[in-house]
């Protein structure tokens, strides 16, 4: 079968229109796709960097969560002398006067003469005079400094001095009644002296440059307490004394005035909770002497929050026997 030439010619507009078509079809699809390809490519950078954000701000709250709860572990500084020995030392060690007050030979007496109060047997020595502390480890701030003191001394030479230093810290112990401690240790060099504060209550161990947050009062070589081997204290009136620091608490005991009065008529026993960087604290349990007659007040909420209510029904059997001894 033969096709004519001119028959040919006029179908050769129409294929190649058609290809010219399909061509023109098949190369805005491949645009399309290109298009939708870049497209998702965008999405997925974008999605990417986004997460890659996220994991980093996750990472970075969990970091300054751990370091804000474990501070102490990340102010050991390698650069102070002994470092290792030290804390391998002051480590075990709790802030803690809870388990010293349950024992059976602390009182409390109250001089209505002088305005003040006696906690009796809240030190305790061993054989050679040295402190001791409950259950090998639980102490308040002096006591720990001087358990401390004893361990450490005989791992220096002579080229380092240690004291004592009276301290305000801003977190717990604003006020200079507070009455912190903590040591000094002086590194006497050929041409200065390092100094390099140790505190074993919060466990902080480093330079004294860097302890910004607290101010010292007073240097001294030896502890009143240590030096006449005392057992008691004695406290003015309204002053307490910390007992143990719990969930950003200070925990205090003290004698207090009641409506101004301090005399056998009129005072207040009281367990005390603080908050960190508050001056002003609020009872947990107050035992109170109002013109003779007695009442007692519980915030049994925060008391079972801070102490567990275990500890807490001791705490509160130990001083309403306290309470029950006084005038």
């Amino acid at each position: 079968m033969f096709v004519s030439k001119q028959r040919t010619n006029n179908i050769t507009p129409y294929i190649t229109t058609l290809l010219g078509s399909i061509k023109q079809v098949y190369m805005a699809k491949q645009s399309t796709q290109n298009k939708e390809l870049e497209s998702l490519k965008r999405k997925i950078r974008l999605l990417t960097i986004t997460l890659i954000i996220l994991i980093l701000g996750i990472i970075f709250f969990i970091t300054r969560t751990f370091m804000k709860q474990n501070d102490s572990i990340f102010r050991i500084n390698t650069l102070t002398p002994l470092s290792n020995e030290i804390m391998k030392i002051i480590r075990p060690l709790r802030y803690s006067g809870i388990n010293n007050l349950l024992n059976k030979d602390v009182t409390i007496t109250i001089d209505f003469n002088t305005d003040t109060w006696r906690f009796h047997n809240i030190h305790r020595f061993d054989k050679e005079g040295k402190v001791t502390l409950t259950n090998g480890r639980d102490g308040l701030c002096g006591d720990l400094a001087a358990y401390t003191y004893s361990k450490i001394r005989p791992l220096m030479d002579n080229k380092f001095e240690i004291e004592f230093l009276h301290v305000a810290e801003s977190g717990f112990f604003l006020d200079p009644r507070a009455s912190h401690i903590a040591l000094l240790i002086r590194e006497q060099g050929i041409f200065s002296n390092k100094e390099y504060v140790l505190d074993p209550s919060f466990q902080r161990y480093e330079p004294i440059d860097n302890f910004d947050d607290y101010q010292f009062f007073e240097r001294l070589k030896i502890l009143p307490f240590l030096a006449g081997k005392n057992t008691d204290e004695t406290f003015p009136v309204g002053t307490s004394t910390p007992l143990l620091i719990a969930k950003d608490f200070l925990i205090g005991l003290m004698i207090d005035y009641q409506n101004g009065k301090i005399d056998k008529d009129n005072y207040i026993l009281s367990l005390t909770a603080t908050r960190r960087y508050k001056f002003a604290g609020r009872y947990i349990l107050a035992f109170r002497k109002k013109n003779g007659e007695t009442e007692t007040l519980e915030n049994k909420n925060l008391a079972f929050s801070l102490l567990g209510q275990d500890t807490y029904e001791k705490i509160k059997e130990k001083l309403q026997s306290i309470f029950s001894q006084l005038p």
